[in-house]
């Protein structure tokens, strides 16, 4: 947390979104062929909450990011970093934080290009085709970066 306080020379809210028991069954889709309900079910939140003790404005929010977002007080956000794996998560984040994310922020997409991964990359391709307030740039890393203009 220190270094990170010194970066941005004052400690930022952070808000983490998991399920912490997999992916759910609502949110998997036919785009989504190579993932099964609770997959990736293995993390367990009060884990986490001890690993990110140091965040003191940190805000954990347990359930499926769907039904979670709406429940956020109206904010504006400068990196977001989306790790659904699966198509409607993605195109739900985005749509919710591409409106939000301030000028010159970024939103890393996680699994952008991977194989197992190819409902992410489709729903990239879905948002993109609306909005032409993004430089978009793919890190061949299986991650790509939006950046607001």
């Amino acid at each position: 947390a220190k270094s990170f306080i010194t970066f941005t020379g004052r400690e930022v809210p952070i808000h983490i979104f998991d399920t912490f028991e997999g992916h759910p069954a609502a949110a998997i889709t036919s785009h989504d062929e190579h993932h099964t309900v609770g997959q990736f079910g293995g993390t367990d939140v009060d884990t986490v909450r001890t690993l990110l003790a140091p965040f003191t404005k940190l805000t954990i929010h347990k359930g499926d990011v769907s039904g979670s977002l709406p429940h956020l007080a109206e904010s504006t956000y400068r990196l977001v970093h989306i790790d659904t794996d699966l198509y409607q998560p993605t195109i739900v984040c985005l749509d919710y934080f591409g409106d939000r994310l301030c000028r010159g922020g970024a939103i890393v997409v996680d699994d952008y290009g991977a194989p197992k991964c190819a409902g992410v990359a489709t729903a990239v391709s879905e948002y993109l085709a609306q909005t032409d307030d993004f430089h978009v740039w793919d890190m061949r890393t299986d991650q790509l970066v939006l950046v607001r203009r």
